[in-house]
């Protein structure tokens, strides 16, 4: 495909990071300003996570289903863009917005794999067109999150409406004007001996289990950083600051996603899991923000390495007409079904027994996590 579609794509992935960055990296911090407890919040985003997980199992299906991810991304984001602003302006009303919030998740939150699953089967002769497509969405996560709250400390979060349409609309052009080629696949559609197939590539579902186990540990540490930053006595400004030196470690290893494949899974395995156990016991102890933003940066230090390996496996290892909902699956293991078993019970414990016993509970899954990578197969093809 010609090089100024693959521009345009890193654009689509800058539109779509720039929006999450904007918007649902921010929603909670706007919640927490509004009043809510940790544990309502806790709560709303499990809620949120799990309708996203239905969401990727969804939309992963209707891809494969339709051979296209071009018409459900347009279609999803301009539907998250009127959810999105729903959930905005209703948000004194924990209730309704604790409903508003999880449809918005339905509809925006698999997006990010078929963006990336379209970038892959776009370019299948490059084994860094995903990589360097997604850095430059990393990067623009980066900086938007600091703009963010350098603009919210100053401005306020009415700044959240404007950003979330700014992008959502540059997102749905981009989607508009970028080409779609169609595989040619075998079958119609995806039936159940499809899906068993999908769960019983012993590969590929153990890698799932591994990615599901670490992000159990690892989404409590995400989603309620705001919470660890206001505990040592910091604010919004500084959540933007640790956000962005964070996601920014990231976008080398993306960059070097076709380089980093000369490692063993393995190895890569046990960098994301061990970096994030050191991520907990940095939270755990500290006393000042900049020891959390510390854990933040080598948590996505690992972070990048994970992506780059579990996209890279399950191109390798799933059949062709189930890659969109492999990816999706898989995505939806670390970003929504981690999420939904982990948040339902994080603000409890915060707000029963403190922040250090619920980074004790995730260093001892992290441990689950680690061991499971040691005991990782050798992937077939595998240098």
């Amino acid at each position: 495909m010609h090089k100024k579609s693959y521009l345009r794509f890193c654009l689509l992935e800058v539109s779509f990071w720039c929006l999450w960055a904007s918007y649902i990296s921010y929603i909670s911090p706007y919640f927490l300003d509004k009043g809510i407890a940790n544990t309502y919040l806790s709560i709303i985003l499990s809620v949120y996570y799990f309708v996203s997980f239905l969401g990727s199992f969804f939309w992963g299906r209707v891809s494969d289903y339709l051979n296209g991810n071009k018409i459900i991304i347009i279609i999803g984001t301009f539907l998250a863009l009127i959810f999105g602003h729903l959930v905005y302006f209703n948000a004194d009303n924990f209730l309704l917005a604790g409903i508003l919030y999880p449809i918005f998740g339905f509809m925006f939150v698999p997006l990010t794999s078929m963006i990336d699953a379209w970038i892959i089967k776009s370019y299948p002769e490059r084994k860094d067109a995903f990589g360097k497509a997604r850095a430059c969405g990393s990067t623009s996560y980066s900086i938007m999150m600091l703009l963010n709250g350098q603009l919210i400390s100053r401005i306020g979060y009415s700044i959240i409406p404007v950003m979330l349409t700014i992008f959502a609309v540059m997102q749905i052009i981009l989607a508009f004007s970028l080409p779609e080629e169609k595989e040619e696949i075998e079958g119609e559609g995806i039936s159940l001996k499809d899906m068993k197939e999908l769960t019983h590539n012993k590969t590929y579902f153990r890698l799932f289990m591994i990615v599901l186990v670490a992000a159990i540990a690892i989404q409590p540490m995400n989603n309620m950083k705001m919470v660890y930053i206001q505990n040592v006595g910091a604010g919004v400004s500084e959540f933007g600051i640790d956000s962005f030196v964070g996601c920014i470690m990231q976008v080398p290893f993306l960059f070097m996603a076709g380089k980093i494949r000369k490692y063993p899974i393995k190895s890569r395995l046990l960098v994301t899991t061990v970096t994030s156990f050191i991520t907990a016991f940095l939270i755990m102890i500290a006393k000042v923000w900049y020891v959390i933003t510390l854990g933040t940066i080598i948590h996505f230090l690992g972070y990048g390495i994970l992506l780059a390996t579990y996209k890279e496996v399950t191109e390798d290892v799933v059949p062709r007409r189930l890659r969109n909902t492999g990816h999706s699956l898989m995505d939806a293991a670390y970003g929504s079904a981690a999420c939904v078993i982990s948040l339902s019970y994080a603000g409890m414990v915060i707000d029963h027994f403190g922040i250090p016993v619920l980074m004790i509970v995730c260093m001892v899954i992290q441990a689950i996590a680690i061991t499971m990578v040691l005991r990782f197969p050798k992937v077939k093809g595998e240098g």
